[in-house]
């Protein structure tokens, strides 16, 4: 008979085992469907452009990211300094949260780096999904006197693996590249 100590300690291997196993499989599902960087969806058609026609200028939202991410040396900072450099370079203005809030339809760009971090040492290799996406307030047509809401009319994102933290970065760097063409398309350089 099992001591409940026994018990416990058994019960503590097999989460973990299945805790790697779920990693393991993420990382090779990843790894099979993705190569190192891929597109993963893109909510990016004539439509969802011609919503950004217009629009003088962008409030940038960046999601936080795991501790042990930034531990590694990415943190959200980085990624909003990353993101911002490339837009005001494409020549795309940040609105502060005052100009976002009195601009029609208060625009805000979201980004988010969802990164996860697999193995030890040398072994270790970053599973990553990252997402852009152009939120505005809107009404919804079968009942346009309705209170707005925020939502989603133009999106991008990729699914990625790799070892290097920098390879997280050049995918931000692609959506946000996909978003100044998109933007571009309907607005002109």
């Amino acid at each position: 008979m099992r001591s409940g100590n026994q018990y416990l300690i058994e019960k503590a291997r097999r989460t973990a085992s299945h805790k790697r196993a779920a990693g393991i499989l993420l990382s090779c599902l990843a790894f099979v469907l993705t190569g190192p960087v891929s597109p993963c969806h893109a909510l990016d058609n004539e439509k969802t452009r011609a919503s950004l026609r217009g629009i003088p200028g962008f409030y940038l939202v960046v999601e936080d990211l795991r501790v042990e991410i930034e531990e590694d040396g990415l943190t959200r900072n980085e990624i909003h300094r990353i993101a911002g450099e490339h837009l005001t370079a494409a020549g795309i203005r940040l609105l502060s949260g005052a100009e976002w809030e009195e601009t029609p339809g208060s625009p805000w760009l979201y980004l988010y780096a969802h990164v996860m971090r697999r193995g030890h040492g040398d072994d270790r290799v970053y599973v990553f999904n990252i997402s852009v996406e152009v939120k505005q307030r809107v009404n919804l047509a079968e009942k346009p006197d309705s209170e707005e809401i925020h939502a989603t009319t133009w999106s991008r994102s990729i699914l990625g693996r790799s070892a290097w933290i920098e390879d997280i970065k050049k995918g931000v760097e692609a959506c946000i590249h996909d978003f100044v063409e998109a933007y571009r398309s309907v607005n002109g350089p």
